[in-house]
């Protein structure tokens, strides 16, 4: 009797056609209501203003190292989760600048 080999089926790497980039903020924004903690309590916390939280949750305030701690002291999520994830908004805007044409020339 022969033995009938099944194998396995090929796989492909996700590799979109498109960049969506994520701002910090978003996800700060989803665990803040998971946490429900408002906007308010979140700024008396981390000791920044209501306008600059809203910054922060568009992206337009960037996530450096003091923030990144304080929003692991609040969050309970690491200081590098959230350091990391800016970096990779801020190349995901760089990569869509490019790719869609947005990007300066010259």
């Amino acid at each position: 009797m022969s033995q009938t080999v099944i194998d396995k089926p090929k796989t492909y790497p996700y590799e979109p056609d498109y960049i969506i980039p994520v701002a910090p903020g978003e996800l700060l924004k989803e665990k803040l209501e998971e946490m429900q903690m408002t906007t308010e309590q979140f700024a008396e916390q981390s000791g920044l203003a209501i306008e600059a939280v809203e910054l922060l949750y568009t992206g337009r305030l960037p996530v450096e190292f003091v923030l990144a701690e304080a929003l692991e002291r609040i969050t309970r999520m690491p200081r590098d989760y959230w350091l990391r994830f800016e970096q990779l908004y801020r190349d995901d805007l760089v990569r869509a600048a490019k790719k869609y044409g947005l990007a300066p020339t010259g």
